[in-house]
């Protein structure tokens, strides 16, 4: 059993928490050339930079699109990536905003965009209002903090994902 399975919601929303607080790693595409992200994710892979890294804690890596807006509270085109936390397994959480995540059509976008940058593992949708009422995982209403799941099937031709609104056990593509 990976350590983190055992931990409460409550861990993880103190741990998110802390994240916020810690300072952020930032490519801003609105004052930097895009030009330039290739290499500035290069330097800053997820993969790489430690939560708990001898510089002192990064709390998230963020990409700021063109289109965000934060003084307008709108957080679309802002995507944050977790440092790699060498206690846990590998996993990483990639925040992707959008302005609606009820309209399935966004959620199908943002899926397609996620998979064409070259994420081929299961994708988990949760929504941000679930973060803010402390609903992660082992929380203890036993609600399932994922609203969506992603699978990209490799074996399709073209490839494609499979989402299913775990809500209504729909799927969507």
């Amino acid at each position: 059993m990976a350590e983190d399975e055992h931990l409460s919601a409550e861990d993880y929303a103190a741990e998110a928490m802390a994240a916020d607080m810690d300072p952020w790693i930032v490519f801003d595409a609105r004052k930097t050339p895009r030009a330039e992200f290739s290499s500035w994710l290069e330097s800053n892979r997820p993969s790489q930079v430690s939560r708990c890294g001898a510089g002192g804690p990064v709390g998230w890596i963020a990409v700021r699109g063109p289109q965000y807006c934060e003084d307008a509270g709108d957080v679309e085109g802002l995507q944050d990536m977790s440092p790699r936390d060498p206690r846990s397994d590998s996993r990483h959480v990639i925040c992707v905003y959008n302005q609606n995540f009820t309209e399935e059509e966004q959620v199908m976008r943002l899926d397609a965009v996620i998979h064409a940058a070259g994420v081929k593992c299961v994708l988990y949708y949760k929504p941000d209002v679930y973060s803010y009422l402390g609903i992660y995982r082992n929380n203890r209403w036993k609600i399932c903090p994922t609203i969506y799941e992603s699978m990209f099937d490799l074996e399709s031709v073209p490839h494609r994902s499979h989402i299913i609104n775990k809500v209504t056990s729909q799927e969507l593509t």
